[in-house]
């Protein structure tokens, strides 16, 4: 049990459920896991107003939510802040099982579950969660930087060149081996034979040029990549 806390590390749980008593058990569910309960929003219409006064690690959401925003439309609050979603629901369907799973990093559980379903789909999320921070060698120094403050790295020859927001480094490795090493803990995603970008800083991409930007600064998309692009973001060509 000791090593199961420490491994572990406890995420806080939104519940959104318009079944009172469904919550109610869903609450009393997460507290026999190795996360917390942070809150309840009854309704798609109270979700805005509890992510500006709180937050959370990731959001458990029934689909069916009676009216107004359903909870795939309102998923789309947790998307822009990188918050995983649990998406929950008792009545299943091939239709709906396909449109949830449209969402980045998105789960699916059809009701009713037991405590241990949902912990272990919890517990996943949490390893998959990106480290803060990476060591970068350079120089026979060890470097301790954050993946926040990263923008993209580009191959220069022999060397990759890790844009950060007020510098650059250039580390002699190649750009297949970075990405392989940081797999399961960074938000890399490679778009480009020479370049791999931070996905948290994109702010717009054009499928129809093949390229994306982030902070202004535009990078192309290499062809054999530009489908995975498309469908990450789902933006649309302007």
């Amino acid at each position: 049990m000791v090593y199961w806390e420490w491994y572990f590390k406890n995420m806080d749980v939104l519940i959104i459920e318009d079944d009172l008593l469904f919550a109610t058990r869903l609450e009393a569910i997460i507290s026999e896991t190795a996360h917390l309960f942070v809150g309840h929003c009854n309704s798609a219409a109270e979700v805005p107003h509890w992510l500006t006064n709180n937050c959370c690690d990731v959001a458990l959401i029934d689909i069916h939510l009676g009216k107004g925003l359903n909870g795939i439309e309102i998923s789309k609050n947790f998307k822009e802040l990188n918050i995983p979603v649990i998406f929950i629901t008792a009545f299943p369907s091939e239709e709906i099982y396909n449109e949830s799973l449209h969402n980045d990093e998105s789960y699916f559980l059809v009701k009713p579950f037991d405590k241990f379903t949902l912990s272990s789909v919890l517990d996943k999320i949490d390893r998959n969660r990106v480290s803060p921070t990476f060591i970068l060698k350079d120089n026979n120094q060890l470097i301790k930087m954050e993946w926040i403050h990263l923008l993209y790295i580009e191959v220069d020859g022999n060397y990759c060149v890790y844009h950060f927001n007020n510098k650059r480094i250039a580390i002699k490795n190649s750009l297949i081996k970075i990405i392989n090493e940081y797999k399961t803990t960074s938000p890399l995603i490679q778009i480009h034979r020479n370049f791999a970008v931070n996905k948290h800083k994109i702010s717009k991409v054009n499928t129809k040029e093949s390229w994306l930007e982030l902070d202004e600064i535009r990078i192309p998309i290499g062809a054999k990549y530009l489908n995975e692009v498309a469908l990450q973001y789902k933006f649309l060509s302007k």
